[in-house]
């Protein structure tokens, strides 16, 4: 079963989708930061992967950091971002 919802739709004046995509960004590194705490604390889950996802996020940041240096401040861009969660119903049998 799938099912999706909108999370970003509009256009925005630059510095504000900059500002509105770092904040996501910054959110979802926060709470893998909290999860590496956790883990790291009750010795319960692998912190190398929670590692390896911080680093990647924190890659992405600068890429939109960078995509939006490269860009006129005084343009108007459209974001869009869904999210779309996926489940497997359990068998019946």
């Amino acid at each position: 079963m799938t099912k999706s919802f909108t999370l970003i739709q509009g256009t925005f004046k630059m510095l504000d989708a900059k500002s509105l995509l770092l904040n996501l960004y910054h959110e979802k590194v926060l709470y893998h930061n909290r999860q590496l705490a956790h883990i790291r604390e009750c010795n319960d889950g692998d912190a190398l992967e929670v590692e390896k996802k911080i680093a990647e996020l924190e890659n992405i940041r600068m890429s939109i950091v960078e995509f939006f240096l490269a860009q006129d401040s005084n343009l108007q861009v459209q974001v869009h971002s869904d999210i779309r969660i996926s489940y497997d119903l359990p068998d019946s049998n």
